[in-house]
């Protein structure tokens, strides 16, 4: 049974699961660090508009550095 009304929509998300499912471990668990990272820059710069993306990256790095990520 579909999932959205939009047949176009429904053909992307089982094009997307179907990737998904093809990853190896390796390759999610990259996947996964590369979404976290993305997304804790993007909350560091709304909550700190005044610094740079560069800055931002800069941050985690040394966090996840710091913490051994």
């Amino acid at each position: 049974m579909p999932r959205f009304n939009d047949p176009e929509l429904e053909r992307l998300l089982i094009a997307a699961q179907a990737r998904y499912d093809a990853m190896t471990p390796a390759q999610k668990k990259e996947m996964r660090e590369a979404q976290r990272k993305s997304w804790v820059i993007s909350e560091t710069m709304l909550e700190h508009p005044e610094i740079t993306q560069k800055q931002a990256e800069e941050i985690y790095e040394k966090v996840i550095l710091g913490i051994g990520l």
